[in-house]
């Protein structure tokens, strides 16, 4: 037998070979896909990547869901930031996205009412032409609110203000 003989024996045939790289390739792809698997179900404690959670409930007005209104959240420790959302049928959902981090906050709750005319004795100008809104809530619950409420880590779904008229 001579040496070229001898070689190829041992050498690995194309059906081989192609099984060996397709192993290859689906082994670094299981893994792969079971680090994404670990690590995108590992559960977190905030909402998204900069902290923010969920925060939802209702706002009653005089004992009725309000209508429709603007809830504003302001922190009451450093960090925080503000965020709010529309309230519609007295229920707001604010996302994760727009969400509050977790800590107290002092809340504000506002409700546009009637138009009211501009007082006819201001001078003229910019300012008296518009028509304005009177607010159909009473600024201890929003521009000198007294409301506060704390966002657990994981959020708020189930918040509930009562607030009044002026």
């Amino acid at each position: 037998m001579n040496v070229l003989t001898e070689r190829s024996a041992f050498r690995a045939t194309p059906v081989a070979s192609q099984l060996y790289w397709s192993y290859r390739w689906l082994g670094k792809t299981l893994a792969l896909l079971a680090i994404f698997l670990a690590t995108a179900s590992t559960p977190g404690c905030s909402g998204t990547a900069d902290g923010r959670v969920p925060v939802a409930g209702e706002v009653k007005l005089d004992g009725q869901l309000l209508d429709r209104g603007s809830i504003e959240f302001h922190p009451l420790e450093p960090g925080g930031m503000i965020t709010g959302g529309m309230v519609t049928q007295g229920k707001f959902d604010i996302p994760a996205e727009q969400g509050a981090k977790p800590g107290k906050y002092q809340v504000r709750v506002f409700a546009s009412g009637e138009t009211i005319a501009a007082d006819p004795n201001l001078p003229p100008g910019p300012q008296t032409d518009t028509a304005v809104s009177a607010e159909r809530i009473a600024a201890k619950f929003n521009v000198n609110s007294e409301l506060e409420t704390e966002i657990g880590p994981t959020g708020n779904q189930g918040l509930l203000f009562e607030v009044s008229g002026p």
